[in-house]
């Protein structure tokens, strides 16, 4: 005799839990995408005047270095922070070579704001400040 054919039982969907979360999620802080504002006409101004070292080896062109850049943040600064450097000293700028070799960080950065104020001033004279 065979055996009578019970049927299978159905499976019952129990209800999860939600997993708990090891750590309390926080609301992440709304990201700040800060633009550098955009001056062309003080960028040529800035290049339109001698090199801020002011020194025997200056040569070449000058460059509009973005100079007002904090130490340690790697964004580049605004336009209306830049200062006139020739190309061999913009090069031993970025080298920290030449009249920068002995500048510490925070050094270099005060140099820039004296010269950064120095041009504002030269560019306000010529009103074309704001």
């Amino acid at each position: 005799m065979t055996a009578p054919a019970f049927p299978k039982p159905t499976p019952v969907e129990r209800p999860r839990k939600p997993l708990r979360r090891k750590t309390w999620m926080r609301p992440k802080p709304p990201r700040r995408l800060k633009t550098p504002r955009s001056n062309p006409a003080y960028l040529e101004f800035v290049r339109g005047l001698p090199c801020c070292v002011r020194s025997v080896r200056c040569a070449g062109p000058i460059h509009a270095h973005h100079a007002g850049r904090k130490p340690g943040i790697a964004m580049k600064a605004d336009d209306d922070t830049a200062i006139p450097l020739c190309a061999v000293h913009h090069r031993d700028w970025h080298d920290n070579q030449g009249p920068f070799f002995t500048l510490s960080k925070l050094e270099r950065f005060a140099w820039s704001l004296v010269r950064i104020g120095e041009v504002r001033a030269l560019y306000a004279e010529e009103g074309r400040g704001r």
